[in-house]
């Protein structure tokens, strides 16, 4: 499978771009703008999860999410304090 995206890169280019399209869209709708820990309100995004009760996780849970119509029990943290 990595062969495929070496050899296809500007597809590989696009679904980067629609993955943070989906991210963007899920931690804003759950933090607000700018998104944010919802306990420490640290904006660093790279370290921002969702954290909830489903067992998806990456675009699988975006995807999920806004078809669901962003149901609520999830909320935004940092890797730190989801620990």
């Amino acid at each position: 499978m990595a062969d495929y995206w070496i050899r296809n890169p500007k597809k590989s280019q696009k679904q980067k771009v629609y993955y943070r399209k989906l991210r963007g869209i899920v931690l804003v709708h759950y933090s607000g703008l700018p998104p944010k820990c919802a306990i420490c309100k640290t904006e660093d995004i790279s370290k921002l999860i969702v954290v909830g009760n489903k067992e998806l996780h990456g675009k699988g849970l975006y995807l999920w999410l806004i078809k669901q119509k962003f149901p609520n029990g999830y909320k935004i943290l940092c890797r730190k304090c989801n620990k």
